[in-house]
């Protein structure tokens, strides 16, 4: 099994292909041309996808990469209800949001149009699937927004979206975010898994759960 991160042109957001064989599923379908790319290049067969919020720098490719790939979405209920609102995918507002933010300078953003799109599978609270011999925990994780989801793979890693980051704060003034869920339900959760589990965040650099559940 291998983890490839593909970081996207959107405030430099991250897209992860998991592959086992010449199977893979993807987290987050950032950006349709990278993920349609990597795909293509290692010759993977691409089973599913799962989403970790509704925000439009991790979901913008969702419809292109269930057209290309045949392959079917799922995100939490509450997630598929604020992607088909471009408001709440936030890419109604996508051009403010370039001018405010300095995760990357203005001219290496990439364009983005407004948007809906929508999951093909949704779940309440947690859902776990078996995969090519491995197992995927899927949890809601209300704060930074009400979509997000964590998910827990094998065990051993956690893909936090952008509920838990290594350098940065969870964000839970957004639309839908809740910063006393957050504190009442995510950060007990969080602080339930292994302090070993790696942590594969929606941006920035991977890293120790138990190092960033201290400051919690």
């Amino acid at each position: 099994m291998r983890i490839r991160t593909l970081t996207t042109g959107f405030y430099e957001s991250h897209c992860y292909l998991i592959i086992e064989g010449n199977h893979a599923f993807l987290i987050d379908p950032g950006d349709p041309d990278l993920v349609r790319n990597a795909v293509l290049e290692d010759d993977l067969t691409l089973d599913f996808g799962i989403l970790t919020h509704e925000h439009c720098d991790h979901v913008y490719g969702c419809t292109t990469v269930r057209d290309v790939f045949h392959c079917r979405m799922i995100s939490s209920l509450s997630c598929d209800k604020n992607l088909k609102d471009s408001r709440k995918n936030y890419s109604k507002y996508y051009d403010s949001f370039i001018d405010i933010q300095t995760r990357l300078p203005v001219e290496q953003q990439r364009n983005m149009e407004q948007f809906t799109t929508y999951a093909d599978e949704t779940f309440e609270k947690e859902k776990i699937i078996e995969w090519c011999g491995h197992t995927i925990h899927m949890m809601e994780t209300p704060g930074h927004s009400s979509g997000s989801i964590c998910i827990v793979f094998d065990d051993e890693f956690l893909f936090s979206g952008d509920t838990l980051m290594k350098d940065d704060s969870t964000e839970t003034h957004f639309l839908g975010g809740d910063k006393k869920k957050f504190a009442l339900v995510t950060v007990p959760w969080l602080k339930s898994l292994p302090e070993s589990m790696i942590v594969y965040p929606g941006h920035g650099d991977v890293f120790r759960l138990g190092d960033r559940c201290r400051e919690l």
